[in-house]
């Protein structure tokens, strides 16, 4: 369990943005302050006029969008080292999500602040985060850099002259399909000696297929590969 001190250092916005419905936003603000440890009040006034959040209204009578915003500026206010974001555009629509993660970015940019953020929404964590983890049956089974990982995860569609061999003798294959003379595969740390173990076969085209991060989640949760671990 945490200390008052060391929970006074973290900031939690998470999915929902289930604040006190009844309390008028002012309300809540106050309560927030006076059960903290510590409050930027000049930043958390500058969130609020930045956001525009009426402190009169009812926090029920706040679009989803606006309690998301409201939430941030919460979290944000005890200036915490450490800020939890959990699944936080889940229910949003595509507007407000876009706009609450321009306002996180922007955030973690001026205040250099560091940020756990949980989601199932891979292109909002494509877009803010720097660092990936992912998890497959409760294992970590990917830990590196994003451009780490997109560099390390290659999918290429291969054609050979005549039919695809069933093995090209490559460790550590993700995915492969095969159709005809072509193929495509999903190798993890892909590199020259792998190349040129392709290389051998002859193939006569091997084009790189684009991947996004939900691409190489798919990927990795569906074989749980363990060796793209750092």
């Amino acid at each position: 369990e945490l200390s008052a001190k060391l929970h006074g250092r973290i900031g939690y916005v998470a999915e929902g943005h289930n604040l006190i419905q009844n309390y008028r936003v002012g309300r809540l603000i106050k309560l927030c302050k006076d059960l903290s440890l510590r409050w930027n009040d000049e930043f958390f006034n500058h969130l609020i006029e930045t956001f525009r959040l009426p402190t009169d209204r009812k926090v029920k009578e706040l679009s989803i969008g606006m309690r998301a915003q409201l939430n941030l500026a919460l979290a944000m206010a005890i200036d915490p080292e450490l800020l939890i974001f959990d699944d936080p555009t889940l229910g949003l629509d595509t507007v407000a999500r876009r706009q609450f993660l321009k306002l996180a970015i922007e955030l973690i940019q001026q205040q250099g602040r560091t940020i756990l953020f949980c989601s199932h929404t891979l292109g909002d964590v494509e877009r803010i985060a720097d660092k990936i983890g992912i998890l497959a049956a409760g294992k970590l089974v990917v830990d590196c850099p994003l451009e780490e990982l997109k560099e390390r995860v290659k999918k290429l569609r291969v054609i050979f002259p005549e039919s695809a061999p069933a093995n090209l003798h490559l460790t550590e294959i993700i995915n492969q399909q095969i159709q005809g003379r072509e193929m495509v595969i999903t190798v993890a740390n892909w590199n020259r000696q792998k190349q040129t173990v392709l290389d051998t076969f002859k193939p006569s085209s091997c084009t790189e297929i684009p991947m996004s991060l939900e691409d190489i989640f798919i990927e990795c949760t569906k074989s749980s590969p363990e060796f793209i671990e750092n």
